[in-house]
């Protein structure tokens, strides 16, 4: 009987951490204005609005949807855990 409590409060403690949200930290990372043209990052932060993990990045210059026409236009971003 002993052994079946154990078991059952140890599921019962793996089952409630595997269903809490996620979690990282809050950072910042700053990059020099080093690139010509208007998508030159400035900043990247990431962190939380709630149980979700939001990104949010700034460039130097301001821009708006049109700088994205054309057939060469391409922004990506690589996350990286490490």
């Amino acid at each position: 009987m002993q052994m079946t409590r154990a078991v059952v409060v140890a599921a019962a403690l793996l089952g409630s951490a595997l269903a809490a949200p996620s979690a990282a930290d809050t950072a910042r990372f700053s990059d020099p204005n080093d690139t010509p043209g208007k998508l030159d990052v400035k900043t990247v932060r990431h962190g939380h609005d709630g149980s979700r993990l939001v990104h949010n990045l700034s460039t130097y210059r301001r821009w708006n949807s049109r700088t994205l026409r054309g057939d060469e236009t391409y922004i990506g971003f690589y996350l990286d855990d490490g």
